[in-house]
C-alpha cells in the first residue's frame, strides 16, 4: 500500500473504519513523515510520539469492540501552539508562556477527538499569533516547504507548512479571513471554514493578562490541505 500520509482525510478515515488499515498504521506513517521532513521546516514544535500511538491504540480498540467512530477516524491532525491541549504548554510563540501548561483541553481538541482524529503535534506561530510570518524567540523560524526563501504565512504558518509537507492531513488554524486565505496561498494548501458554534478559549493569554480571550470556532474549526473527499493529499512539491 502507498504511504498512508499521502491519502486524503476522507480516504484514510474510510480505510480505518473498514479496518483495512489500523489507526496505529496511520499514526506510524504520520510520525515517520514528521521525522523525515519537519527538521527542514520546523512546522511542528511539540509532539509526543508515545501519546500519538496511545491515541491510535484507543481508536483501534474501539473499532474492535464494534463502537462507532467519528468522520475523522484515525486521521492525524496538528493543532496550533495557541490552543489549550491538556498537559502541553500553550506558548502562543512566547518565552513567557513556555511553562503555561494547559490544565484541560480547548473545545477544539475535544471536538477533534470526538471526531476520531489523532492529535499528531503542535504547530508554530509568531509571538501572540499576531504576524503574517511565522517566527518567534522560543520555537524559531518556520519555513515554507515549497520555497524556504518565502514565508509560509501567519499567524498559522506552522499549520500551513505542516499540511503542505504532508505532516498530518488536517491542521487546526484560526477562523479569521487572513488564516483562511493568506497561508493556503503561500503553501499551496486548501482551507475550509466550519460553521460557528463552539467557543475556543486561549487560556494561556488569559492567565497572563487576566482576561478571557474567546474566539468562535466550529466543531471543530480546521484548515485542510485537501477538502474531505478531494483527491490524494500528496505533499506535491516537497520530497
Amino acid at each position: 500500500m502507498q504511504d498512508l500520509w499521502r491519502l486524503s482525510a476522507a480516504d484514510l478515515a474510510a480505510l480505518v473504519k473498514s479496518r483495512k488499515v489500523s489507526a496505529g498504521e496511520a499514526a506510524s506513517s504520520a510520525l515517520a513523515r514528521l521525522d523525515a521532513v519537519n527538521p527542514r521546516i520546523n512546522a511542528v514544535v511539540d509532539h509526543r510520539p508515545e501519546d500519538v500511538m496511545k491515541q491510535a491504540a484507543a481508536i483501534d480498540a474501539a473499532l474492535s469492540r464494534g463502537e462507532a467512530i467519528g468522520p475523522l477516524a484515525g486521521v492525524p491532525v496538528t493543532v496550533k501552539v495557541n490552543i489549550d491541549q491538556e498537559g502541553f504548554a500553550t506558548t502562543n510563540g512566547l518565552k513567557l508562556q513556555r511553562d503555561a501548561i494547559a490544565p484541560a483541553n480547548s473545545p477544539v481538541i475535544d471536538n477533534l477527538k470526538k471526531s476520531g482524529a489523532i492529535i499528531l503535534g503542535r504547530t508554530n506561530c509568531p509571538a501572540f499569533s499576531y504576524r503574517w510570518f511565522t517566527t518567534n524567540l522560543i520555537h524559531g523560524d518556520t519555513k515554507n516547504p515549497r520555497d524556504p526563501a518565502i514565508t509560509p504565512g501567519g499567524s498559522s504558518g506552522g499549520a500551513a507548512a505542516a499540511v503542505a509537507a504532508g505532516i498530518g492531513g488536517i491542521a487546526d488554524r484560526p477562523r479569521d479571513i487572513g488564516a483562511m486565505r493568506d497561508m493556503p496561498d503561500a503553501g499551496g494548501d486548501r482551507s475550509g471554514r466550519a460553521a460557528g458554534g463552539a467557543a475556543r478559549r486561549n487560556r494561556g493569554i488569559a492567565r497572563i493578562f487576566g482576561v478571557a480571550m474567546d474566539q468562535i470556532g466550529g466543531e471543530p474549526a480546521i484548515g485542510k490541505r485537501r477538502a474531505i473527499g478531494a483527491p490524494e493529499n500528496d505533499g506535491a512539491g516537497f520530497p
